[in-house]
């Protein structure tokens, strides 16, 4: 399956829903819903945070994964949306 063309409407409604909570709040109400997606994409957070920004205190590395991480987190909800969505069209016509 190729990767969906995300429309502006979905990217729109992802980006609201999203900024209606605080990151931290919104990284935890999304690794609640989708524990291991999470984790995994937790875990290249924080290597990313790491490694390209060269963090060691880990206040920093906590501030610079949760940004990460809402980013892929919000990412990986439009995608989800856009697939659900053709999944519907093409059941429903």
């Amino acid at each position: 399956m190729a990767f969906p063309k995300i429309k502006d409407v979905t990217m729109l409604a992802v980006l609201d829903k999203a900024t209606q909570t605080d990151p931290v709040e919104y990284c935890s109400d999304f690794m609640g819903k989708n524990p291991e997606t999470g984790q995994h994409l937790l875990g290249l957070a924080v290597n990313m945070a790491q490694s390209f920004f060269n963090l060691e205190e880990d206040g920093d590395i906590i501030a610079h994964s949760t940004i990460l991480s809402a980013v892929m987190f919000m990412t990986y909800e439009m995608v989800k949306a856009e697939v659900e969505a053709q999944e519907m069209e093409e059941h429903w016509g």
